[in-house]
């Protein structure tokens, strides 16, 4: 089980939360704030005219919608595929398992009818979750009510959560902070504050928007998404590296706090998704742009949120909860 999750490690999605302009709605303005600022990145300063952000280089789009599967859950804010097998959606009404018979068909996951910001299978049976303020332990999809492990309380938003099989990682938006746990709920660390001895120059958080991940190396990447890098962390939760930066244009990340979404793949490389301006892409694992998976026009004005998982770069899974449905993205033959 423990190769399962590992293995599972590069299938993340992410969290989303808050608003979302898609189409042609974020040409008006609101949707980009940010968005004409200078690129920055690494000291340097560019001139950057990307016009309203729409415009894109049709020969990055690298991936082309297939087919689509409808869900039947209102206020859906998450989708995980289970190292165990099988596709959930994680959101207001707990979670909703969905059909898709090459994932490993439908997933058994805890009746919970609550709002759910996010799950995770432990290798030896059962599973966490998590709603704002708590983590929950339940002992298998029949423990609907499970147990609370700990409590962050106060200002905790919890946005999303992952595990290496040993340790739980804990995003917490409201505190501006990561945290890492152990099975039992014990506080093993945390990081995010602003520290020159670490190499951490604090996270900006300005909306309900913080993630981490796992590659399939055990390594620790998180989001600073006020800042818009993607930063790898060491055993001592210094930053190692760093890349992203501020921009409209396909390669950067646009607005207040982007990218949203970070999804570690087996071979390096990572997916990621943007509000405001809404996209989804894949960089090579310094940063450097492959290609456009969603481009910014590609679904209708007036959705809030789009959220990605994918067991590879070949089938990127988008889900519009708007629209209830969950389509493929698949890559094109080279």
């Amino acid at each position: 089980m423990k190769k399962q999750i590992r293995e599972a490690l590069s299938r993340r999605s992410f969290f989303t939360r808050g608003s979302v302009l898609l189409g042609g709605a974020v040409a008006g303005g609101a949707g980009l704030a940010g968005c004409r600022k200078p690129d920055v990145t690494q000291g340097r300063v560019f001139d950057n005219k990307p016009g309203p952000g729409m415009d894109y280089d049709p020969s990055m789009v690298k991936w082309r919608r297939g087919d689509s599967v409808d869900i039947t859950m209102d206020g859906a804010k998450n989708l995980r595929i289970l190292p165990s097998g099988g596709v959930v959606v994680i959101g207001a009404d707990g979670f909703e398992a969905v059909d898709l018979p090459e994932y490993g068909g439908l997933a058994k996951v805890p009746a919970v009818t609550e709002p759910r910001y996010d799950l995770i299978e432990w290798p030896d049976g059962g599973f966490f979750t998590a709603n704002r303020q708590d983590i929950y332990f339940h002992e298998n999809a029949d423990d609907k009510e499970g147990t609370i492990r700990l409590s962050l309380g106060g200002n905790a938003f919890i946005t999303n959560l992952e595990t290496d099989g040993e340790f739980i990682y804990v995003a917490d938006m409201g505190n501006r902070l990561f945290w890492k746990v152990s099975p039992t709920g014990r506080m093993i660390g945390n990081w995010g504050k602003k520290d020159p001895a670490l190499n951490q120059p604090g996270l900006v958080v300005p909306s309900p928007y913080l993630e981490l991940t796992l590659d399939p190396q055990g390594q620790l990447w998180g989001v600073n998404p006020g800042r818009h890098t993607v930063d790898l962390y060491n055993e001592d939760f210094s930053v190692e590296r760093s890349w992203g930066f501020a921009s409209a244009r396909t390669a950067g990340f646009c607005g207040c706090c982007n990218p949203t979404h970070l999804v570690a793949l087996a071979d390096g490389t990572f997916l990621t998704c943007e509000k405001g301006l809404p996209r989804v892409k894949l960089y090579s694992e310094k940063g450097e742009l492959i290609g456009l998976v969603v481009p910014p026009d590609d679904f209708e004005p007036g959705n809030e949120s789009i959220v990605i998982a994918a067991r590879d770069a070949d089938e990127v899974l988008v889900l519009n909860p708007t629209g209830q449905k969950i389509w493929r993205y698949l890559r094109n033959a080279t």
